[in-house]
């Protein structure tokens, strides 16, 4: 087999354009361009434990470096991370954040306290890190210190009274000097209120029994220490998995009657995030508009309060100053809702950060990811990977990725693989490719299931899909499932039937509501190509319906583009297409055949089905020829291909294509009329004579003559 330059593609097969009369000719891919293979040269090391580990974002040193300078950016800024994939992406993108943020910036301990004149607004005072346990029970005791501290005659003492006051006072004015205002407020009520300090009063029963002065004074002396900011000298990270208004800003809990109300006030994800950062993803924000409108409110002030501060019955604590940055992930080329219509939101995203979900293949990217391997391994108490193995599993990866010479970063699915590999190795040492071959094949088997079910059916006659022969208006277009949690590909059968009428191309899924957009999109498209290729300068009078026979549940994409142009000309043309070919592609207005994806799993899907039959020689799958480097086949159907008995064709227009599919001469693209054995020539013919129809039908019956007198 012949060894590429692992990141390159495979040469592609040059298809010029024939010459005018000259039909259309389009050859197998070779075997050698059927399977991309990593060359164990790019490898510097024999197993995995000679690499040097990398922790986070393995395999993708340009956005690791350009993180590290938007978390140390100086001057703010929130973070925009855009093209992670996999379902770990949030985690890992905080593992990194973690790995690469400047230490914490500004940590303090939030203290609520309650104002003696007004109870609903509770007092936030800021105090360093530590002391707000001390603070809250320096209070408690200054409350017994001052009934103690009650002159027993204080008949011409009044100013025995301050000066105990200010006994009580003074070492916390000094020992908390963040509290000092409120503790000035605090002086000036207990000096209005020093009645209930006599002793053998009792303050408590007091404020039971109704007296609302009481009761307030009372609650200033039970500090409520809202959020401790902890020993850590690391930025926090906090990451937000279901963002809400309540989870972010906090919240008033219900508290006891007796209880003052600034005791009932909770801290959110916001507050632990203080001085560091909340990784979130922009798409989970977007289903809650109230955890939105919390963000938009910290980004606008820099301050939160915790929970609403209109709803009744709840009190108005002072807003906590927050320094919080915010990492957002988003896919990408998704619009980033609602940040993107935001204004607040979208000029807070200063520091943009592009992942490549997809690097090339390198040395440096393989060594980061058998770094990575290693340190994983190391934890888990697994032996390493050999060289060759590693190898196997990234073909692995680019195989499933769906791009040639690109290894998608799925970085749990290697580690899984690894240790699969692990378990099934024979003896100690480092992991061989046979076992890493034996956990691709087991894994292979377990998705078969789905596959196997759906081949069975098709074997069986349940499911009507043709291998041999030529049809009017029907071909095998190629779809992927993915419900079974394991994506496989089967053969479906596209139709088409054409008569006369001005509805355009209709199609049934759409109509029956089983659609998604870009499905939608396709059949549009397609409408535009007939219109611009036959209907230049003419009225199109056609009603043609497409279906896509025996699926039933929403279909969504535009590879089946292709398969459904193909049926349509078929059925306008007269034309049977083959059977034993398969088809997959996108396809453009002007007749351009674009890439798709999975393509490896939809070749595999139709082989399966064949080789079930019996391979003929004539059988294969046309793909786009943007997917060519993308092919690495299973060894069986490289074998097969190898030996005649199976094609892939690559086809970049949908002339190549339906060369490949009928038996006619398909005529030339640029031309505005073309000979009447051509398809196109068929195809123009039969328009004219349904627009002939559609014409004459509209002039109605004619109206009888009128009787001689």
């Amino acid at each position: 087999m012949h060894v590429r330059t692992a990141g390159a593609r495979p040469e592609r097969s040059s298809s010029p354009r024939p010459a005018p009369g000259m039909p259309v000719t389009v050859p197998a891919l070779s075997a050698d361009q059927l399977r991309w293979t990593l060359p164990l040269s790019l490898l510097a090391f024999d197993d995995t434990d000679q690499a040097t580990p990398v922790a986070v974002l393995p395999g993708q040193p340009p956005a690791r470096e350009a993180l590290a300078q938007a978390l140390a950016a100086t001057r703010g800024g929130h973070v925009l991370v855009t093209g992670a994939a996999g379902p770990g992406r949030r985690q890992a993108l905080a593992d990194a954040v973690r790995a690469l943020a400047p230490p914490r910036r500004a940590p303090r301990d939030l203290v609520y306290v309650a104002r003696p004149h007004l109870p609903d607004r509770p007092c936030l005072l800021l105090l360093p890190p530590g002391p707000g346990v001390p603070f809250r029970r320096a209070l408690r005791d200054l409350r017994d210190e001052l009934r103690v501290a009650w002159p027993e005659d204080l008949d011409g003492e009044q100013d025995a009274w301050e000066r105990a006051q200010e006994r009580a006072f003074q070492p916390l004015v000094h020992a908390f000097p963040a509290a000092a205002a409120w503790l000035g407020e605090l002086r000036a009520a207990v000096a209005a209120r020093g009645a209930l300090f006599r002793p053998g009063v009792d303050p408590a029963r007091r404020a039971a029994d109704g007296d609302v002065e009481a009761r307030d004074l009372l609650a200033a002396f039970q500090a409520h220490l809202f959020h401790a900011a902890g020993a850590e000298t690391a930025a926090p990270v906090v990451v937000v998995a279901e963002p809400s208004a309540a989870a972010l800003a906090g919240g008033q809990a219900p508290a006891r009657r007796e209880d003052p109300s600034h005791l009932a006030l909770r801290s959110g994800l916001l507050h632990d995030a203080h001085g560091g950062f909340l990784v979130l993803s922009a798409e989970d924000l977007g289903r809650d508009p109230a955890a939105t409108a919390v963000l938009r409110a910290l980004v606008a002030t820099g301050r939160l309060s915790p929970g609403p501060a209109d709803a009744p019955g709840l009190v108005r604590p002072d807003p906590v100053p927050l320094d919080v940055r915010l990492v957002v992930l988003a896919g990408t080329g998704a619009v980033i809702e609602p940040w993107g219509a935001d204004p607040d939101l979208a000029g807070a995203l200063l520091q943009p950060v592009q992942l490549d979900p997809r690097p090339e293949v390198g040395p440096q990217v393989l060594a980061e990811l058998a770094g990575w391997l290693a340190l994983r391994g190391r934890a888990a108490g697994r032996a390493p990977l050999s060289a060759a193995a590693f190898a196997l599993l990234i073909e692995h990866l680019v195989r499933e990725g769906g791009r040639g010479g690109r290894v998608p970063l799925d970085l749990d699915t290697l580690d899984a693989f690894a240790a699969d590999a692990a378990s099934l190795s024979p003896a100690p040492g480092p992991v061989p490719a046979a076992a890493a071959a034996a956990a691709v094949q087991a894994w292979a088997a377990r998705r078969a299931q789905g596959a196997e079910q759906a081949r069975r059916a098709m074997v069986e006659g349940f499911l009507t899909v043709a291998t041999d022969g030529q049809v009017v208006g029907q071909v095998n277009g190629l779809a992927v499932y993915r419900s079974t949690g394991f994506p496989f590909a089967r053969p479906i059968r596209v139709t088409c039937t054409v008569g006369a009428g001005r509805s355009g191309v209709v199609d049934v899924e759409r109509e029956v509501g089983l659609a998604g957009t870009a499905f939608h999109k396709a059949g549009k498209l397609l409408a535009g190509f007939v219109r611009g290729r036959f209907s230049r300068r003419r009225t199109l009078a056609l009603h043609a319906s497409l279906a896509i026979e025996q699926h039933y549940g929403r279909i969504d994409g535009d590879s089946a583009g292709l398969a459904e142009l193909a049926a349509l000309l078929s059925a306008l043309a007269r034309v049977p297409l083959r059977q034993d070919r398969a088809v997959t592609g996108s396809v453009d207005q002007l007749g351009r055949v674009q890439s798709i994806g999975s393509v490896n799993l939809k070749v595999e899907g139709f082989f399966s089905l064949c080789q079930a039959r019996g391979l003929t020689g004539a059988q294969g799958v046309l793909i786009p020829r943007a997917n060519q480097g993308d092919l690495c086949l299973a060894p069986e159907v490289v074998a097969a291909c190898a030996e005649g008995r199976f094609h892939v064709w690559a086809v970049s227009t949908v002339e190549e294509a339906l060369a490949l599919l009928c038996e006619v001469e398909v005529g030339e693209a640029e031309a505005e009329r073309w000979p009447e054995d051509t398809l196109y020539g068929r195809v123009m013919a039969e328009l004219l004579e349904l627009e002939a129809v559609v014409r004459e039908a509209a002039k109605g019956p004619t109206p009888p003559k009128a009787s001689a007198r």
